[in-house]
């Protein structure tokens, strides 16, 4: 029960912030956005940690997490087109829903290290960290364990991330803003990334057999519970 009353408040705050921008009800924008996300990541890394992961279970995600990383910067001058999401999805299906949230929230965080840090970070943890975890549940059933129904997934979370960050884009504009600007935001961010949900495909097609494979005798060499919840 602790467990469902958890994840159903993430999925309120995360709800709320949607709900209160597009429906123009804040005041202040800055203020309720940053509020709301760290309140999510704040829980969920307050969950994670009372469950107490054994060192040798956060190994393969800190691996996870430095590969995103340099992939991120690596293919920084192509925009939008790195490989965070797919990898922070196949960790999200190979581990769970704990160990996705906290390689999509410390991705983001440590490849803004490398390519410059801001309050669009704390949103960008955000979107990752909500993909690893819905990429957790999926790994549940057997369908979304097959690299092409992963793949059509990505490209919706490529345009998930979009709108995730795209609030904060909204957020930061200040002021009160008409329903058809905010939709003009999330219609050009969507548009700005296609190459982003392409790359999302392309790369799960390429990385999830070999990282899975890699993941799995990485746990049997270890005694690593990549499922434990």
């Amino acid at each position: 029960m602790r467990r469902v009353c958890f994840y159903l408040s993430i999925a309120a705050l995360t709800a709320l912030v949607v709900w209160l921008t597009f429906t123009g009800r804040l005041q202040n924008y800055l203020l309720v956005s940053w509020t709301v996300a760290f309140a999510a990541l704040a829980l969920f890394f307050t969950q994670y940690e009372r469950r107490r992961p054994a060192l040798q279970d956060m190994m393969p995600i800190v691996i996870v997490v430095c590969v995103a990383s340099l992939g991120r910067a690596l293919f920084n001058f192509i925009p939008q087109l790195q490989p965070v999401t797919a990898l922070v999805m196949i960790m999200g299906v190979c581990s769970g829903p704990p160990a996705g949230f906290m390689t999509g929230a410390l991705s983001a965080l440590t490849s803004n290290m490398l390519l410059g840090q801001g309050p669009w970070t704390v949103w960008q943890m955000l979107a990752w960290g909500l993909i690893g975890l819905l990429s957790g549940f999926l790994g549940k059933t057997r369908a979304f364990r097959n690299r092409w129904a992963l793949a059509g997934v990505s490209v919706l979370a490529g345009a998930f991330y979009s709108v995730v960050v795209d609030i904060w884009t909204v957020a930061s504009l200040g002021g009160e803003m008409a329903p058809g600007a905010v939709l003009a935001v999330f219609v050009t961010g969507l548009l700005f990334s296609v190459p982003h949900m392409a790359g999302n495909f392309i790369f799960i097609l390429l990385l999830y057999k070999p990282i899975a494979k890699k993941l799995d005798r990485v746990a049997r060499k270890y005694g690593i519970l990549l499922q434990k919840y």
